[in-house]
Protein backbone atom coordinates (compact mmCIF):
# COMPACT_ATOMS: atom_id res chain seq x y z
CA UNK A 1 0.00 0.00 0.00
CA UNK A 2 1.39 3.61 -1.37
CA UNK A 3 0.37 6.31 1.38
CA UNK A 4 0.40 9.69 -0.75
CA UNK A 5 1.05 13.16 0.22
CA UNK A 6 -1.49 15.11 2.08
CA UNK A 7 0.35 18.28 2.62
CA UNK A 8 -1.52 20.01 0.31
CA UNK A 9 -5.13 18.49 1.08
CA UNK A 10 -4.54 19.41 4.45
CA UNK A 11 -3.03 22.91 3.28
CA UNK A 12 -6.08 23.44 0.95
CA UNK A 13 -8.84 22.16 3.84
CA UNK A 14 -7.05 25.31 6.25
CA UNK A 15 -6.83 27.91 4.04
CA UNK A 16 -10.79 27.02 3.63
CA UNK A 17 -11.69 26.87 6.83
CA UNK A 18 -10.23 29.89 7.71
CA UNK A 19 -11.74 32.34 4.88
CA UNK A 20 -14.81 30.68 6.02
CA UNK A 21 -14.12 32.30 9.76
CA UNK A 22 -14.58 35.63 8.50
CA UNK A 23 -15.95 37.24 5.00
CA UNK A 24 -15.93 41.22 4.01
CA UNK A 25 -19.23 42.76 4.66
CA UNK A 26 -19.30 46.18 3.67
CA UNK A 27 -17.62 49.34 3.79
CA UNK A 28 -16.60 51.02 6.74
CA UNK A 29 -15.96 54.81 6.86
CA UNK A 30 -12.74 55.47 9.17
CA UNK A 31 -12.04 59.02 10.13
CA UNK A 32 -8.53 60.43 8.91
CA UNK A 33 -8.48 63.45 10.02
CA UNK A 34 -11.35 66.32 11.40
CA UNK A 35 -11.36 69.91 12.98
CA UNK A 36 -14.52 72.33 13.94
CA UNK A 37 -15.55 75.59 14.29
CA UNK A 38 -18.09 77.56 16.37
CA UNK A 39 -20.52 78.17 17.39
CA UNK A 40 -20.67 81.28 15.42
CA UNK A 41 -23.75 82.04 16.30
CA UNK A 42 -23.74 84.93 18.61
CA UNK A 43 -26.10 87.50 20.61
CA UNK A 44 -25.24 89.99 17.32
CA UNK A 45 -27.61 89.59 14.21
CA UNK A 46 -24.29 90.37 12.38
CA UNK A 47 -23.79 86.58 13.33
CA UNK A 48 -26.27 85.41 11.42
CA UNK A 49 -24.18 85.32 8.09
CA UNK A 50 -20.61 84.28 7.57
CA UNK A 51 -17.99 84.33 4.61
CA UNK A 52 -14.80 82.58 4.35
CA UNK A 53 -15.18 80.73 7.34
CA UNK A 54 -11.83 78.05 7.30
CA UNK A 55 -11.71 75.09 9.11
CA UNK A 56 -8.18 73.87 9.31
CA UNK A 57 -7.37 70.79 10.27
CA UNK A 58 -4.46 68.52 10.71
CA UNK A 59 -2.98 67.53 6.92
CA UNK A 60 -3.75 64.52 5.96
CA UNK A 61 -2.23 62.96 2.66
CA UNK A 62 -4.59 60.86 0.20
CA UNK A 63 -3.49 58.56 -2.41
CA UNK A 64 -5.09 56.99 -5.78
CA UNK A 65 -6.93 53.64 -5.76
CA UNK A 66 -9.00 54.79 -2.46
CA UNK A 67 -12.02 55.90 -1.74
CA UNK A 68 -12.54 59.19 0.70
CA UNK A 69 -15.03 61.34 1.35
CA UNK A 70 -15.28 64.95 2.62
CA UNK A 71 -18.02 65.10 5.45
CA UNK A 72 -19.38 68.67 6.26
CA UNK A 73 -21.35 68.85 9.58
CA UNK A 74 -23.46 71.63 10.25
CA UNK A 75 -24.85 71.27 14.33
CA UNK A 76 -25.61 73.51 17.06
CA UNK A 77 -24.89 74.15 20.79
CA UNK A 78 -28.29 76.70 20.93
CA UNK A 79 -32.25 74.99 21.89
CA UNK A 80 -33.88 77.75 20.10
CA UNK A 81 -34.80 76.80 16.71
CA UNK A 82 -32.25 77.73 13.98
CA UNK A 83 -31.79 75.92 10.24
CA UNK A 84 -28.98 77.02 7.93
CA UNK A 85 -27.60 77.10 4.22
CA UNK A 86 -24.04 76.90 3.02
CA UNK A 87 -22.16 78.55 -0.08
CA UNK A 88 -18.78 79.50 -1.92
CA UNK A 89 -17.25 76.16 -0.62
CA UNK A 90 -13.60 75.29 -1.31
CA UNK A 91 -11.35 72.44 -0.46
CA UNK A 92 -7.56 73.48 -0.13
CA UNK A 93 -4.63 71.26 -0.04
CA UNK A 94 -1.37 72.22 1.95
CA UNK A 95 -0.26 74.78 -0.74
CA UNK A 96 -3.05 76.54 -0.08
CA UNK A 97 -4.48 75.43 -3.51
CA UNK A 98 -7.67 74.74 -4.47
CA UNK A 99 -8.67 71.17 -4.65
CA UNK A 100 -12.48 70.97 -4.50
CA UNK A 101 -14.81 74.27 -4.90
CA UNK A 102 -18.25 75.09 -5.97
CA UNK A 103 -20.63 78.19 -5.69
CA UNK A 104 -23.92 76.02 -5.83
CA UNK A 105 -25.50 78.52 -8.14
CA UNK A 106 -28.53 77.12 -10.01
CA UNK A 107 -28.67 73.71 -8.26
CA UNK A 108 -32.28 73.08 -9.17
CA UNK A 109 -32.70 70.68 -6.57
CA UNK A 110 -36.90 69.99 -5.83
CA UNK A 111 -38.01 71.06 -2.68
CA UNK A 112 -37.82 68.47 -0.26
CA UNK A 113 -35.34 66.04 -1.85
CA UNK A 114 -32.83 64.27 0.17
CA UNK A 115 -30.65 64.93 -2.64
CA UNK A 116 -29.11 67.90 -3.87
CA UNK A 117 -28.91 67.66 -7.33
CA UNK A 118 -27.30 69.71 -10.13
CA UNK A 119 -24.13 70.65 -8.39
CA UNK A 120 -21.10 71.94 -10.99
CA UNK A 121 -17.49 71.41 -9.34
CA UNK A 122 -14.36 72.76 -10.10
CA UNK A 123 -11.72 70.41 -8.97
CA UNK A 124 -7.47 69.65 -9.67
CA UNK A 125 -6.01 66.42 -8.90
CA UNK A 126 -8.85 64.77 -7.97
CA UNK A 127 -11.76 63.07 -10.04
CA UNK A 128 -15.19 65.11 -10.55
CA UNK A 129 -17.65 63.96 -7.75
CA UNK A 130 -20.78 63.87 -9.76
CA UNK A 131 -23.56 66.70 -9.41
CA UNK A 132 -25.32 64.72 -6.18
CA UNK A 133 -24.49 65.69 -2.41
CA UNK A 134 -26.70 63.01 -0.30
CA UNK A 135 -28.30 64.58 2.33
CA UNK A 136 -27.71 62.77 5.76
CA UNK A 137 -31.16 60.85 6.95
CA UNK A 138 -34.58 62.59 7.49
CA UNK A 139 -32.95 66.26 6.70
CA UNK A 140 -34.05 67.57 3.31
CA UNK A 141 -33.41 70.25 0.37
CA UNK A 142 -34.73 73.94 0.95
CA UNK A 143 -35.58 75.98 -2.31
CA UNK A 144 -38.42 77.30 -1.09
CA UNK A 145 -39.05 80.48 1.01
CA UNK A 146 -36.05 82.73 -0.78
CA UNK A 147 -34.61 82.52 -4.23
CA UNK A 148 -31.15 82.93 -2.39
CA UNK A 149 -31.91 79.04 -1.92
CA UNK A 150 -31.90 78.44 -5.40
CA UNK A 151 -27.89 79.15 -5.02
CA UNK A 152 -26.93 77.82 -2.40
CA UNK A 153 -27.15 74.61 -0.05
CA UNK A 154 -30.49 75.14 2.06
CA UNK A 155 -31.41 72.50 4.53
CA UNK A 156 -34.65 72.10 5.76
CA UNK A 157 -33.67 70.52 9.43
CA UNK A 158 -33.30 72.40 12.75
CA UNK A 159 -29.57 72.20 13.90
CA UNK A 160 -30.87 73.64 17.14
CA UNK A 161 -33.56 71.19 18.34
CA UNK A 162 -33.17 68.16 15.83
CA UNK A 163 -29.31 67.94 15.63
CA UNK A 164 -26.62 68.53 13.45
CA UNK A 165 -26.85 67.06 9.42
CA UNK A 166 -24.07 66.11 7.35
CA UNK A 167 -23.15 65.43 3.56
CA UNK A 168 -20.88 63.70 1.86
CA UNK A 169 -18.68 64.88 -1.11
CA UNK A 170 -16.71 61.35 -2.48
CA UNK A 171 -13.10 62.07 -3.14
CA UNK A 172 -11.29 60.55 -5.63
CA UNK A 173 -7.54 61.39 -6.20
CA UNK A 174 -6.14 61.20 -9.86
CA UNK A 175 -2.36 61.86 -8.99
CA UNK A 176 0.68 60.28 -7.50
CA UNK A 177 -0.37 61.96 -3.88
CA UNK A 178 -2.74 64.78 -2.52
CA UNK A 179 -2.43 66.72 1.27
CA UNK A 180 -5.45 68.31 2.26
CA UNK A 181 -5.46 70.88 5.23
CA UNK A 182 -8.17 72.87 4.93
CA UNK A 183 -11.91 73.68 3.60
CA UNK A 184 -13.81 76.80 3.53
CA UNK A 185 -17.40 77.70 2.88
CA UNK A 186 -20.08 80.79 3.65
CA UNK A 187 -23.01 80.03 6.17
CA UNK A 188 -26.53 81.96 6.18
CA UNK A 189 -28.58 80.89 9.24
CA UNK A 190 -31.98 80.53 7.57
CA UNK A 191 -35.74 79.52 9.53
CA UNK A 192 -38.08 77.13 9.30
CA UNK A 193 -39.51 78.54 5.91
CA UNK A 194 -36.31 79.16 4.50
CA UNK A 195 -35.98 82.72 4.47
CA UNK A 196 -32.55 84.36 6.16
CA UNK A 197 -33.00 84.85 9.95
CA UNK A 198 -33.45 88.02 11.57
CA UNK A 199 -32.80 87.71 14.93
CA UNK A 200 -29.14 86.69 16.22
CA UNK A 201 -29.12 82.87 17.52
CA UNK A 202 -26.08 82.38 19.70
CA UNK A 203 -25.03 79.45 20.11
CA UNK A 204 -26.16 77.95 16.77
CA UNK A 205 -24.03 76.89 13.90
CA UNK A 206 -21.39 74.08 14.84
CA UNK A 207 -19.32 73.47 11.44
CA UNK A 208 -16.92 70.25 11.43
CA UNK A 209 -15.17 68.99 8.23
CA UNK A 210 -13.48 65.40 8.12
CA UNK A 211 -11.50 63.47 5.25
CA UNK A 212 -13.28 59.87 5.72
CA UNK A 213 -11.61 56.95 4.02
CA UNK A 214 -13.65 53.95 3.12
CA UNK A 215 -12.44 50.78 4.23
CA UNK A 216 -13.75 46.93 3.90
CA UNK A 217 -14.91 45.64 6.63
CA UNK A 218 -14.56 42.23 7.71
CA UNK A 219 -16.95 40.66 10.16
CA UNK A 220 -16.85 37.25 11.81
CA UNK A 221 -19.25 34.86 10.43
CA UNK A 222 -22.37 33.17 13.38
CA UNK A 223 -20.69 30.25 14.63
CA UNK A 224 -23.53 28.20 14.02
CA UNK A 225 -22.33 29.05 10.08
CA UNK A 226 -18.71 28.54 10.66
CA UNK A 227 -19.12 24.82 12.05
CA UNK A 228 -21.14 23.84 9.52
CA UNK A 229 -18.97 25.26 6.61
CA UNK A 230 -15.95 23.33 8.95
CA UNK A 231 -17.59 20.02 8.90
CA UNK A 232 -18.68 20.23 5.06
CA UNK A 233 -14.72 21.09 4.58
CA UNK A 234 -13.58 18.37 6.86
CA UNK A 235 -16.19 15.71 5.43
CA UNK A 236 -14.78 16.43 2.14
CA UNK A 237 -10.95 16.18 2.94
CA UNK A 238 -11.55 12.96 4.42
CA UNK A 239 -13.10 11.84 0.94
CA UNK A 240 -9.79 13.08 -0.68
CA UNK A 241 -7.63 11.38 1.99
CA UNK A 242 -9.25 8.02 0.87
CA UNK A 243 -8.68 8.36 -2.09
CA UNK A 244 -5.11 9.20 -1.67
CA UNK A 245 -4.41 5.91 -0.09
CA UNK A 246 -4.66 2.49 -2.39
Amino acid sequence: MILKPLHSFRNSFLVVAGVLASLPASAALVELTTATVGPLGTSDSASNVGADITIDFPDVTLFPSLQYYLRFTAGSQATTGNNVAIDNVDLFDNLSSSVLSSNFNNHGSPDGASVFTGIVWSISGISDPGNAIPLSPDAQVQTSGSPDNLDRLAVAWNIDTQGPWYIDIPLEVEVSSLTLSSFQFDYRFINGGGSNQVNPHPGSGVFTASILRSDPEVVPIPPSITLFAFGAALAAFRVIRRGAVK
